[in-house]
């Protein structure tokens, strides 16, 4: 969960949000004395920098480049700051290009230039192609923003296919080699997402938009293929109608973006509450990542909330969307990884989602493979090296997680004694 500096949007009122200690928990104050207290597997204040987030989120993103499928959400209201979680800030029409902004830079940069350096890193060894498409769905319609036709000629559909799951045929794919590449490809769909001025936010983005990143990979020395997507996703806002102000357009377009969210919403209560059939096909935006929703992916959403009183509303429904949320277990991912050629196809198990679909985002698009082959044992062996590398810190950040956790318990614990001994075991209540 992540709250936006307060008065960012020239409101002035109180604040009603604010976070609680050091273990992920956030309480929210409706300004008459009635608090609530919600606990998230991490919360950044109103003063956390982009790098503390993105550091959250680097080691789920570089799975990709093992063959994980990822899906990364940005959820929360009109101007609660999810573009600036995922794009950043400054630089021309709000991107982050300039060299001075690099501080501001977003997740959808920071993710691009960490596997860039990865690739790099590994390119002994193992041999990358990296593609992105950027879609937008407004008001339930699916576009391509990468498209050199912007006109009503550029619509595209989910479709769905076997065994791969959905894709999108006809998609634009840009193979992209550097930083001047992704920054060039993210300034165009930016220039071609949808905006328009709302009482909330005067570059309000009136449109879920979905970067897809394409990362296939062969490994010079078996032979082994791995194909993953890493899915970045900056929802439109959900907020009531009346609060922005729509009207006409504006206001059709609220209709059908909270109707959008509602149907994700309704998603995630049918994967929590495990039932035979889930919703997906109710909206564009859970047609085109059933493959993450459904379990074949790492998930991780983030709550963005905006401090101000005024947002109370807003900001409680945001943290109970995000408490449903974090209820839901997808079970294990899976790697999906071609052995070489000779050897069985294999896949293996990692944690976040469940199966072992390609990502569907991936689409239509060519895959351009370099084959490189060098069967020496020093490169079989570095190869096993960094294999064993990258498993080892998954294992040191499962521990990190298990200690803090352990060390909550524990507290806990403590404090549940201390009551008791004070209440001497009579009849008082307890603290809980």
């Amino acid at each position: 969960c992540r709250t936006r500096p307060a008065g960012v949007t020239g409101d002035g009122s109180r604040t009603c949000v604010e976070p609680v200690g050091l273990d992920g928990e956030i309480c929210l104050a409706d300004g008459r004395g009635d608090k609530r207290q919600l606990k998230f597997d991490k919360v950044f204040g109103q003063t956390s920098t982009q790098e503390e987030v993105y550091r959250d989120t680097q080691a789920l993103i570089r799975s990709v480049t093992d063959g994980y499928n990822v899906c990364i959400f940005a959820y929360g209201q009109t101007g609660s700051g999810k573009t600036y979680t995922m794009t950043g800030g400054g630089g021309g029409g709000g991107f982050p290009g300039d060299a001075d902004n690099k501080t501001s830079r977003g997740i959808n940069y920071r993710a691009m230039d960490d596997l860039f350096r990865i690739r790099n890193d590994r390119k002994a060894e193992i041999q990358y192609d990296i593609k992105a498409q950027m879609l937008e769905i407004y008001n339930e319609t699916l576009r391509d923003l990468l498209a050199e036709d912007q006109g009503k000629a550029n619509r595209l559909e989910v479709l769905s296919t076997q065994p791969t799951g959905l894709n999108v045929p006809g998609v634009t794919q840009v193979l992209v080699e550097n930083a001047y590449d992704v920054l060039s490809m993210m300034r165009k769909g930016a220039r071609n997402r949808r905006s328009a001025e709302t009482k909330m936010n005067e570059r309000s983005s009136r449109s879920h938009q979905v970067l897809t990143v394409i990362v296939d990979g062969e490994c010079l020395a078996t032979g082994a293929k791995t194909h993953a997507c890493l899915h970045l996703v900056d929802l439109a806002g959900s907020e009531r109608v009346d609060r922005s102000e729509a009207q006409g357009e504006r206001l059709r377009e609220a209709q059908y973006i909270n109707s959008s969210l509602s149907a994700l919403g309704s998603v995630m209560a049918g994967l929590a509450n495990r039932n035979r059939h889930v919703p997906f096909r109710d909206s564009v935006l859970t047609q085109l990542l059933q493959d993450s929703l459904s379990g074949q992916a790492k998930v991780m959403m983030f709550m963005h909330v905006a401090p101000e009183l005024t947002s109370y509303s807003e900001s409680s429904g945001t943290v109970n969307f995000g408490n449903r949320v974090s209820s839901i277990t997808l079970g294990q991912a899976k790697k999906n990884i071609t052995a070489g050629a000779g050897a069985e196809s294999s896949s293996h198990g990692g944690s976040g989602g469940v199966g072992n679909g390609d990502g569907g985002g991936g689409g239509g698009g060519k895959h351009h493979h370099h084959h490189h082959h060098n069967n020496n044992n020093s490169g079989n062996m570095d190869a096993v090296k960094r294999q064993y590398e990258h498993q080892l810190e998954e294992m040191k950040a499962k521990l990190a997680i298990t200690t803090r956790q352990l060390q909550e318990a524990e507290k806990k614990l403590m404090l549940m004694k201390e009551t008791e001994r004070g209440g001497g075991g009579g009849g008082g209540e307890r603290g809980g």
